[in-house]
């Protein structure tokens, strides 16, 4: 994201998650997995390489291609 912001001028404000804070029970449900809106977001109109899943690494990992051809990885932390 620094990247983008460095190139494109952007601000990029906090990143705050829904699952597990107090707001979590009036969050709509596809916020509260902010691994798959992201990976779900950017992968429309492009290509899905390695669909998100389980890793070994991670709760969730998943490689793409967005429509504009920038090649992106998503991951999901374990929960600590």
């Amino acid at each position: 994201m620094e990247l983008y912001q460095g190139v494109c001028g952007a601000k990029i404000g906090p990143l705050l998650r829904f699952g597990g804070s107090p707001a979590e029970a009036s969050a709509p449900p596809e916020w509260r997995n902010e691994a798959k809106r992201m990976f779900d977001g950017l992968a429309e109109g492009g290509t899905v390489t390695l669909p998100l899943g389980p890793a070994f690494f991670a709760e969730s990992f998943g490689m793409l291609v967005d429509r504009f051809g920038i090649p992106w990885m998503v991951t999901c932390q374990n929960p600590a």
